[in-house]
């Protein structure tokens, strides 16, 4: 089995209990493992500033992504308008195509917070349930009929596989408030968004590798 093929049934075998996903708004979550990664220590061995300079420089060459993926380049991501950059040092986003109005379409994105606490403000609200776990880290999967992300919390680092479609059934759906006739296409985003977070994750990797951490 290849390396692709293996990581890929690891993260189908994750989510092979049925994703409960509300059409119009909630979480698609599933328990997977309880032990810490030793991803949070790796990533807390080197200062924010370092890592984020290291997921913008470092080229993405995991094997990972879906094989229909463009050639994924990181971008800095400086909305200053975006609440979700609020309170980081900086963050990056992983383009893999530019749309009409030469916006880029990122298939992930990387938000490097000062600290642990910072990023866990974040990413666990107090009004809502604790996230569940991905290879014991913190995660939630969200699933709309436009767009899907699956964020994991790694110390001061929340990375973020995403996904989104212009499927004309899904924008016209959306559009007029209809509900989509099942869930299977918002299973499927959910799934995509999955496997580029697991994609992002083997990125990190290589980044720490190459940072000696």
């Amino acid at each position: 089995m290849q390396r692709r093929q293996l990581v890929q049934a690891a993260a189908l075998a994750t989510v092979s209990v049925p994703l409960m996903i509300r059409t119009t708004a909630g979480h698609a979550r599933q328990t997977s493992g309880s032990e810490p990664s030793q991803l949070v220590a790796r990533v807390e061995s080197v200062a924010p500033e370092i890592l984020l300079e290291g997921l913008l420089t470092t080229p993405v060459t995991t094997p990972l992504f879906p094989s229909d993926t463009l050639p994924v380049e990181p971008v800095v991501w400086d909305d200053d308008g975006d609440s979700d950059l609020a309170g980081t040092v900086g963050a990056v986003a992983f383009n893999a195509v530019y749309d009409n109005n030469d916006s880029f379409v990122a298939v992930g994105n990387a938000m490097v917070h000062p600290d642990t606490a910072s990023a866990s403000a974040f990413f666990i609200l107090d009004d809502e349930p604790a996230p569940d776990t991905f290879l014991g880290l913190p995660w939630v999967s969200y699933a709309e009929r436009l767009y899907a992300i699956s964020a994991v919390q790694i110390g001061y680092l929340i990375l973020v596989g995403g996904i989104e479609t212009w499927d004309e059934d899904n924008v016209a759906s959306a559009e007029s408030g209809t509900p989509p006739a099942s869930v299977s296409g918002n299973a499927t985003l959910a799934l995509r968004a999955i496997s580029n977070m697991t994609a992002l994750l083997d990125h990190l990797d290589a980044v720490l590798t190459e940072l000696g951490a």
